[in-house]
């Protein structure tokens, strides 16, 4: 039977302090992937995580960010989700100049631990900060990364509490991606070359119509499913004639009545929102806030969901005095694609 000895005992003392001063800290953002609007605040967290099994204690960390200044605009941060109190946490004055315009893509953000207060890193990640944008323009994703040195001085370092200038600078490799949907667009406008008995309309509107010009497609509200609050206005429109609004997963440009079928089935199928609107006297059709949740009512193919794009279009009645004489016409088609 083997004998734990003085000198096992030592030895194993040794080995477990020799892991644990090998211990770095790593740097991550959360959410690696997140979908939003132009004009949306974007927030990304900065977290700090042990590499190993034991929480780490350190004084401070600098942190240099490197993002694309054309889809994102850097505002600031904000500490309200922050696990510690910082004595600082800010993008201070620099000896390099990296922080003399906060707007070029490059930033160094620093924090510090009140003097005597260690922050600590635990294996499972604490929030250190969170970083807040301004979506500028649409992208299927822009990148926010970490920056291992920039300058004679700037560096992405984590520093020891009991030992000055002791970096304990972990993996630096995490990612943020941010993809930034557009705001509706308007699609499939009836110009002369499309139109079926040279009926064109105007600067963004379907066919001409009996009103004398084509029907506008617009949407107000935002394109966020949660809120569920867009709204989609049919603009010269037959004044008291019924419409019905359409939505697929595809475009096309057919011939159809006095005017253009835009949306096409594609993968999520073609639905229509029932029942039929009446349009004002003044010749407008609406429908909304409430299509994520009227959408329900299709089958789960043609749900609406975050991340997806979809093509609406107004088909209405237009019985008398048409150019064409088909008895209906529709809008422009207009693509959105939702975020959560």
């Amino acid at each position: 039977m083997n004998r734990l000895t003085p000198a096992h005992v030592a030895a194993a003392l040794t080995l477990c302090a020799a892991s644990a001063s090998a211990q770095t800290v790593d740097l991550a953002f959360d959410p690696a992937d997140q979908l939003v609007q132009v004009g949306d605040a974007v927030e990304v967290r900065l977290l700090v995580l042990a590499s190993g099994v034991a929480s780490v204690d350190f004084a401070a960390l600098d942190a240099l960010l490197d993002y694309d200044p054309n889809h994102l605009l850097l505002l600031g941060v904000d500490d309200t989700l922050a696990a510690e109190p910082w004595f600082a946490s800010a993008f201070l004055p620099d000896p390099d100049g990296i922080n003399a315009d906060l707007t070029d893509g490059q930033a160094l953000y620093t924090a510090l631990c009140p003097p005597g207060a260690p922050a600590t890193a635990p294996p499972g990640g604490a929030i250190v900060t969170t970083f807040q944008f301004l979506a500028l323009q649409e992208t299927p994703g822009t990148v926010v990364s970490l920056l291992p040195a920039l300058g004679a001085f700037g560096t992405t370092a984590v520093y020891a509490y009991d030992g000055p200038n002791t970096e304990l600078t972990g993996d630096l490799s995490s990612t943020a991606l941010v993809r930034i949907a557009p705001s509706p667009q308007g699609y499939c406008h009836g110009d002369l070359s499309l139109c079926p008995c040279a009926n064109p309309g105007g600067a963004g509107q379907g066919c001409r119509n009996s009103t004398g010009q084509g029907a506008l497609l617009s949407a107000t509200g935002s394109i966020s499913v949660s809120a569920d609050d867009l709204v989609l206005h049919a603009a010269n429109v037959p004044p008291n004639q019924f419409g019905l609004f359409i939505v697929g997963g595809g475009t096309n440009d057919v011939v159809f009545g006095d005017g253009l079928r835009c949306v096409a089935p594609g993968p999520s199928g073609l639905h229509r929102f029932n029942p039929p609107t009446h349009a004002t006297a003044g010749g407008t059709l609406s429908r909304g806030p409430g299509l994520v949740a009227a959408s329900l009512a299709f089958p789960p193919a043609g749900q609406i969901q975050a991340g997806g794009t979809y093509y609406f279009q107004a088909w209405f009645r237009d019985p008398f005095g048409g150019p064409c004489g088909s008895g209906f016409n529709l809008t422009n088609g207009l693509e959105v694609t939702f975020v959560p």
